[in-house]
């Protein structure tokens, strides 16, 4: 049986670590700080991202973003608050000119009694010395105020700028984070490639020292391995879904050696680099629902599908989880004349649209992107009588539809009179488990 070399690993301390002593296409790993190099040629070596560190620097940037955003909306703030004191400025100058125009006038009137002159235009000196005071004081404040505004507006235009540099290096990280791959194989000619989702994303690289087959095993036997993401028809990697939805991965895998089926394999699922499930499964579609291992926020989830000889493919997933609910403070037990104002509470950071469902029929819709804040619908008088009234909220996600809880209540609307007896239930199951 003919003996296929695969691609080479070293591990230790970091310490120990060597780039000289590295072969063409082979990894070194360091165990304590968890640090990976990939050697291409002699003295040629490269360390490689790892993709929870990129995952952490992503997290930093959106974190300075957010604040840089609050420090901009400060400083607008504060500039217009300035032009608002610059405006006030302007209108004390202009009292200040007509305590002057009177003080002017008074001095007129003061030269045209001789009796009173004296007295008059003392007066009217004073009224002028202070009008001339006011005004000084209120030009002052108008240089200080537009100068306040011009260095809010130069604070503010400089955040402006420093968030479209984070902006610019969030893009190129993002770019970074597209091109990971999940795999790699060293071809017969000694080329090394890269692939995610079985495509060559890097490569070919080398010729390294030695050849291997594509999807080949390792040493003592000759399977050859294939595995494909079928993940939403499309092979996607990354998913957002709804906190408590269902998140199914799929794949189409087969291990042949010597042109016959290898038998059942195995899968192996990680979440944040632990080990959450191991199963055994049979060649051909195979998928597993993953939402019971998630937590809200974002998910690293890796999925290794194994052969009989443990020959692997791996595949990685980027799953984010957000929380979408949906309360509210309504109480069904009060009967109501006219108009009702029903509260309403929807959690969840993106567009939603929410649906009021009167006695059967579409009531009306909200759509808003408001989160975990008291929004009111106003429903309209009903006749005397009970009504049901059903409350939840929809959002696309990647293409589907998410919908959050359902709000049920039956209400009494009493009208502008009395009738029969009413009688109320917010019980809304229709169908119930026996057991035997």
């Amino acid at each position: 049986m003919a003996t296929v070399k695969g691609i080479q690993m070293r591990r230790g301390l970091e310490a120990d670590f060597d780039p000289s002593k590295l072969n063409p296409g082979e990894f070194a790993v360091a165990v304590d700080t968890r640090r990976v190099w990939l050697c291409f040629a002699s003295g040629v070596v490269k360390e490689l991202g790892l993709l929870d560190d990129i995952n952490a620097q992503l997290a930093a940037i959106n974190q300075t973003l957010e604040e840089c955003d609050g420090n901009a909306e400060e400083a607008v703030t504060k500039a217009r608050q300035a032009l608002v004191n610059a405006e006030a400025a302007a209108v004390r100058a202009d009292e200040a000119e007509a305590d002057a125009d009177r003080a002017e006038a008074a001095a007129e009137a003061a030269a045209g009694s001789a009796a009173t002159a004296s007295a008059t235009a003392d007066n009217a000196n004073r009224f002028a010395t202070a009008a001339n005071t006011k005004a000084e004081i209120a030009q002052n404040n108008s240089i200080q105020a537009n100068a306040s505004a011009g260095n809010a507006l130069a604070i503010a235009e400089g955040m402006d700028g420093r968030i479209t540099q984070l902006e610019a290096a969030l893009v190129n990280l993002r770019n970074v984070v597209d091109t990971k791959f999940d795999d790699a194989e060293l071809t017969s000619e000694a080329l090394l490639n890269f692939l995610a989702n079985g495509q060559v994303v890097v490569g070919p690289l080398g010729p390294f020292a030695g050849g291997g087959g594509g999807g080949g095993g390792s040493s003592g036997n000759n399977a050859i391995i294939t595995a494909t993401n079928t993940t939403g028809g499309d092979g996607r990697n990354s998913i957002t879904l709804a906190s408590g939805a269902a998140c199914p991965l799929s794949f189409t895998w087969s291990s042949t050696e010597n042109e016959q089926p290898t038998g059942n394999g195995s899968m192996k699922i990680y979440v944040a680099g632990a080990l959450r499930s191991t199963r055994n499964i049979a060649q051909g579609d195979v998928s597993v629902d993953v939402s019971q291992y998630l937590s809200a926020g974002n998910n690293a989830v890796t999925v290794q599908i194994l052969d009989v000889y443990s020959n692997r493919k791996v595949f990685a997933f980027t799953v984010t989880v957000i929380s979408l609910s949906l309360s509210s403070s309504f109480d069904a037990s009060t009967p109501y004349a006219g108009a009702i104002t029903f509260p309403y509470t929807p959690v969840g950071a993106v567009q939603k649209t929410v649906y009021f469902i009167l006695d059967g029929q579409t009531l009306g819709t909200v759509t808003t992107s408001v989160s975990n804040r008291q929004q009111t619908y106003v429903i309209p008088a009903q006749e005397y009588g009970s009504h049901n009234l059903r409350v939840y909220f929809e959002t696309e996600l990647d293409g589907d539809t998410i919908r959050s809880n359902e709000l049920y209540y039956e209400f009494i609307s009493i009208g502008d009179g009395e009738g029969d007896p009413i009688i109320t239930s917010s019980y809304n199951k229709t169908t119930l488990v026996q057991y035997s």
